[in-house]
């Protein structure tokens, strides 16, 4: 998971409770400690670190930021499936055709209000 924000922890804490056998990672700008990301997540990695092999990268950062994203995920030796939770479809759609994904599946998450918070 890319961005641990709401969206992002939301998404881990679910796929944790869903698949409790699943390593769910996430990869933020500032990976600082909150008591929700010990439940979604096993490790929260630097956002400047190499990005690690995986099967389902969801992208869950700033719409403004994806394609950097798409063009690090895309350079993998064997790139997964990416989505994203971004607002905007366009945008992300064009810049993984531009990274050579072929596995992109734009999405659009319900989210509730911002003041609700992962859980």
């Amino acid at each position: 998971v890319v961005g641990a924000g709401l969206i992002g922890t939301s998404l881990g804490l679910a796929l944790r409770r869903a698949w409790p056998d699943t390593h769910v990672d996430a990869m933020d700008a500032s990976p600082r400690p909150a008591p929700a990301h010990a439940a979604a997540f096993h490790r929260v990695i630097d956002a400047a670190a190499p990005v690690p092999a995986y099967d389902l990268a969801v992208l869950a950062c700033p719409v403004d930021a994806m394609p950097a994203w798409l063009d690090r995920l895309a350079a993998l030796p064997a790139p997964g499936v990416v989505t994203d939770v971004g607002s905007v479809k366009r945008a992300p759609r064009e810049a993984a055709r531009a990274a050579g994904l072929a596995r992109f599946v734009g999405g659009h998450p319900m989210a509730g209000a911002s003041v609700s918070g992962p859980t």
